[in-house]
């Protein structure tokens, strides 16, 4: 259960009060009143989350984010700095170090929580994402990048021309990062432009729409698969604002930001978990596909292949059963490391000639299933004797030697409402009847109604 905080704070009372603040809202608190005191603590309490206050007496503050960053059991949680007072140029250099966030204070206890909830939600869905990715605790969701400066594109949502050309000249000029100013009226209609941008920054006055967080409700609801992270800018004094966008899905508030060097590094510091998001779901992709495909062909496997086969209701498919010929003689006479090789080049025969193919699956040892649109039987029975041919016209180098490979193909039409079952049987039993008849040839099977 994440909730496992640590305060870091050279004050007593405000570490003291700060604690009291977070039981009472049933959070575990350990007090650090150093950064080598906090550094010591945290392999053995692997916290949840870092709040630091400064003026730190052994180490400034951008140092410290440094080099807990630097650390397994703080490479990815959130940190929280809580600053007695607000200079940007200091600040942009914590966030730069590797803070998730920073405030000044005396914080208003609302905005604090709902920053700490929206921390702990996205560690949450980090950790979870991470978790499927690897086994590994604290190992794929630290691979983060601290130090690099990001690129992205910027969606600057405002009904206000100066104030967003203000914000877009500052965010060019100090940042590699691109915006565009987005008419709030206009941009909930477009269909599939959100997913080219990596942040929404939400401008507190959007003209006639009125209440900027109903707009970033709205957007999170037509486009929630799109939008990688969203920002709401608020005024210094509006923490009831900035809380509720918090609560309501907003990865950061931005507080009376108005200094452009503080604006790019809170840009960047959310463009660090927007990339690290990304690599994390890459990485699953991949693992998903990894799942899906035969290691040997890298075509799907036969559990994919099998998956797919059931999905196949609408266009007619042919689906053919292929089998190489003789392949046990050629694992006896050249062993098992050419068999191998004799697949992988039949497996890129069949991707190849197949390219239009939903199915191009290894299901099994030296057997292969394909399905491939066709709309009568002698149209599939064309496509089955042309890959049948493009294998028998491949001469395969194996171990030294010239090999010419055959395979048997059989035959049967994916029929409306038929069993995956049943087709498999057709087909593999019109397989049997080509090995029978002589091997290197195509079979169409039995229509349904005909079957055994």
């Amino acid at each position: 259960m994440i909730g496992t905080f640590l305060v870091v704070d050279p004050v007593p009372t405000a570490r003291i009060a700060l604690r009291a603040k977070l039981q009472s809202a049933h959070y575990q608190v350990s007090l650090a009143a150093a950064g080598t005191a906090a550094l010591a603590l945290g392999p053995n309490l692997r916290p949840d989350m870092i709040i630091l206050g400064d003026g730190l007496a052994d180490i400034d503050t951008a140092s410290l984010c440094r080099t807990l960053r630097q650390q397994d059991w703080a490479a990815d949680i959130p940190i929280l700095v809580i600053a007695s007072r607000r200079e940007p140029a200091q600040w942009a250099a914590i966030l730069k170090a590797g803070a998730d966030d920073i405030i000044g204070g005396p914080v208003d206890d609302g905005a604090l929580f709902a920053r700490i909830r929206r921390s702990l939600s996205d560690l949450a869905e980090r950790r979870d994402l991470a978790a499927r990715v690897s086994p590994m605790p604290h190992g794929v969701c630290g691979a983060i990048d601290w130090g690099h400066t990001h690129t992205g594109l910027i969606g600057l949502v405002s009904k206000r021309p100066s104030h967003a050309r203000a914000w877009q000249s500052a965010i060019t000029a100090n940042t590699k990062l691109r915006v565009e100013t987005l008419d709030p009226s206009r941009i909930l209609g477009r269909s599939g432009a959100e997913a080219r941008h990596d942040v929404f920054v939400i401008d507190g006055d959007i003209g006639s729409l009125g209440d900027p967080l109903r707009f970033l409700i709205d957007l999170r609801a037509r486009v929630p698969d799109r939008i990688k992270a969203t920002v709401v800018l608020c005024s210094e004094q509006d923490s009831e604002t900035a809380a509720k966008a918090l609560d309501l899905g907003a990865n950061g508030v931005f507080q009376g930001v108005d200094d452009a060097k503080e604006c790019c590094a809170r840009l960047l510091a959310l463009m660090r978990r927007v990339r690290q998001a990304e690599h994390l779901n890459a990485l699953l992709d991949a693992n998903l596909a990894m799942a899906l495909a035969d290691p040997l062909t890298g075509l799907q496997n036969r559990r994919a292949g099998l998956q797919q086969l059931a999905q196949l209701r609408g266009e007619p498919h042919a689906v053919m059963m292929i089998d190489i010929d003789h392949f046990k003689s050629i694992n006896d006479r050249y062993g098992h490391a050419a068999g191998d090789q004799v697949l992988v080049a039949v497996a890129g025969v069949l991707r190849q000639a197949g390219a239009d193919a939903p199915i191009c699956a290894r299901i099994g040892g030296e057997e292969f299933l394909v399905a491939i649109p066709a709309r009568q039987n002698t149209e599939a029975m064309a496509l089955a004797n042309a890959l049948r041919k493009k294998v028998a016209d491949q001469v395969l180098s194996v171990v030294g030697q010239a090999l010419h490979v055959t395979v048997s193909i059989g035959v049967a039409s994916l029929e409306p409402g038929e069993a995956v079952e049943t087709t498999l049987a057709r087909a593999d039993r019109a397989l049997y009847a080509s090995k029978r008849h002589g091997r290197n040839r195509a079979s169409l099977a039995l229509e349904p109604q005909l079957a055994d």
